[in-house]
């Protein structure tokens, strides 16, 4: 049985750099471990919602359960939101159910945000409290 692979999901304003010394303990330990680096990450003009981070996530995600791969996402603080919105149907039981093989097998949050699905901080298009 394959070990699983680690997404780690760094918080806004962070580097995927955060994690380097986390990938390579895991790796010392034939883990494989993805720092995926957010669309929102530094980016000009600033981002308003997190579409582009779920999509970026959403597409990871996908590709390593295509793969047959069972995965532990780990995210610290702003990347829950999205995180959390990537995540939909990738569930190990859920793609179980569908005879499917791979999937989410840990959810891990370090100090971050859980949302309900949809969940939007301020109504689409409003963007006077930024």
């Amino acid at each position: 049985m394959s070990k699983p692979t680690y997404v780690l999901l760094p918080g806004a304003w962070h580097s995927p750099d955060i994690y380097k010394d986390v990938a390579d303990s895991l790796a010392k330990h034939g883990y494989p471990a993805i720092r995926l680096r957010l669309p929102s990450f530094d980016a000009t003009p600033a981002h308003y919602d997190f579409s582009a981070d779920v999509a970026a996530i959403r597409t990871c995600l996908d590709e390593l359960v295509s793969q047959d791969k069972d995965v532990i996402l780990v995210v610290h603080s702003y990347a829950g939101l999205p995180g959390g919105e990537a995540t939909k149907d990738l569930g190990k039981k859920e793609r179980e159910a569908q005879g499917l093989k791979g999937g989410i097998i840990r959810y891990v949050v370090i100090n971050g945000f859980v949302a309900p699905p949809g969940f939007q901080p301020a109504p689409r298009g409003d963007y006077s409290a930024m």
